[in-house]
């Protein structure tokens, strides 16, 4: 039984084209899990003073990883009577070498570049748009924890959120759910970037930053066919940004 994708060139838009309103269940749904376990988790991390990120962690490993991998091996099995993701998964054209030091680099400057831009205008939305919010949600406040919770939660967060989630989520939302949006041309990279954006429903105030920023994860696999492309971005900025809290906040200990 193999998970793993095929190494072969075959990167052909699959017939079974999803239709707009099941491209948007299947966007949003895994959103609505991670949002509903992290709002019911965080009562009781609060109880064992923990932080709220760890209630988010959690719903990653409860709701996130389940329903979006759960559903590629489903549609695997259904497929191939088998354990594999072979036509469920694809865009997986070889690329030169040259093309991954042209495009990581830039898609990385490109979405710091736009998260440090549009911080502004994320901080105005969680305190006038979101100001009903608990302030819990609103801001991940590690700074008071205690130090060995604190590493914990920084090593589980680059694991999972820097590792583990991103490569599920490419897989998922540009592997599977992309190319089944090819009916809709040119319009189909803009609409996985705006339903991959909806789709981070426990942050809205980032969503102008986030369907800006994360542009350097859809169109360049949309056009190079390479979903590893979007794989080494994604787990490269969760990995940068994740690194660079961990250091902030340990230095301060």
């Amino acid at each position: 039984m193999n998970l793993t994708l095929p190494n072969t060139s075959n990167d052909d838009v699959p017939a079974d084209q999803h239709s707009l309103g099941q491209s948007v269940i299947l966007h949003l749904i895994p959103g609505v899990l991670i949002l509903g376990v992290y709002l019911a988790c965080y009562p009781l991390v609060a109880h064992f003073g923990l932080p709220a990120l760890d209630a988010l962690l959690i719903a990653i490993v409860v709701a996130a990883l389940p329903s979006q991998l759960g559903h590629l091996i489903y549609q695997g099995y259904r497929r191939n009577g088998r354990l594999s993701l072979a036509g469920v998964v694809v865009f997986r054209r070889r690329l030169p070498f040259w093309r991954y030091l042209v495009f990581v680099p830039l898609g990385i400057i490109w979405s710091f570049g736009w998260y440090g831009a549009l911080a502004p205008a994320s901080d105005w939305l969680a305190h006038h748009a979101f100001a009903w919010a608990p302030d819990w949600f609103l801001r991940t406040n590690l700074a008071g924890t205690d130090r060995t919770v604190l590493v914990v939660t920084l090593v589980a967060l680059l694991i999972l959120n820097g590792l583990i989630a991103p490569i599920v989520e490419e897989l998922y939302f540009r592997g599977y759910l992309l190319p089944r949006l090819a009916r809709y041309g040119k319009a189909a990279p803009w609409i996985n970037l705006g339903l991959f954006t909806v789709y981070h429903l426990w942050q809205p105030w980032l969503y102008p930053t986030i369907l800006v920023a994360l542009m350097s994860l859809v169109f360049p696999v949309w056009w190079l066919r390479n979903i590893r492309l979007g794989m080494i971005i994604h787990c490269s900025l969760n990995l940068i940004g994740g690194a660079g809290t961990a250091a902030m906040l340990l230095s301060q200990r």
